[in-house]
């Protein structure tokens, strides 16, 4: 009897700021403030975690989401599963909320890591055998369209985002295409919130 395998796949958010090179004879000032040392690793269960470098500048809220039991070739939205947000996204139908605590400006930037545990799942930009995608929305979004795809490569999703300001955004999540799934292990990755100085 063929069984369908399924997964418990948890996403970990992690962030760090930095600020652009100084031209010659520029002089600037990054406050940083650090979670009692310079790397802060935060327990999460058995097979997953999250490493803060920078926890001053910008914070998110969740730190980490649990999209507990998937179904190969699936859609999960991260606020309500399998069922879309209406339109447009409002900062109600939004799970995650970032914060810039700097004293200046930030642009956010968004990237996404592979699933690690048992057989390793590979970002893309569709879904495909072993293969996830992960697409982000800001709030305000018009539809899903809006939404931009994730890979290993940063990109900026969030323009100067102003000090003591937040932003709501969303997350859905493409499962692989392989039914049954290779291995039934949990999975886990991770998804960086990057800030720059605008």
């Amino acid at each position: 009897m063929n069984k369908i395998l399924v997964c418990a796949l948890t996403i970990l958010l992690l962030l760090s700021c930095y600020l652009p090179a100084m031209a010659a004879g520029e002089s600037g000032q990054l406050d940083v403030g650090f979670a009692g040392n310079g790397s802060l690793t935060v327990g999460f269960g058995v097979s997953s975690y999250i490493r803060i470098g920078f926890a001053g500048n910008i914070s998110n809220v969740p730190v980490s989401h649990d999209f507990d039991i998937v179904l190969p070739n699936s859609t999960y939205w991260a606020k309500n599963g399998l069922v879309a947000p209406g339109w447009p996204l409002t900062d109600g139908n939004c799970t995650g909320n970032v914060t810039n605590h700097s004293n200046f400006p930030v642009d956010i930037s968004y990237s996404m890591s592979n699933m690690t545990g048992g057989i390793q799942w590979t970002i893309g930009v569709l879904p495909g055998n072993n293969t996830f995608a992960m697409k982000v929305g800001i709030s305000g979004a018009a539809n899903v369209g809006n939404f931009t795809a994730l890979s290993a490569s940063p990109q900026v999703l969030i323009l100067s985002l102003g000090a003591g300001l937040s932003e709501f955004w969303e997350f859905v999540f493409y499962t692989p295409t392989n039914d049954p799934f290779d291995d039934g292990e949990p999975k886990s990755g991770n998804i960086t919130l990057t800030a720059e100085a605008s």
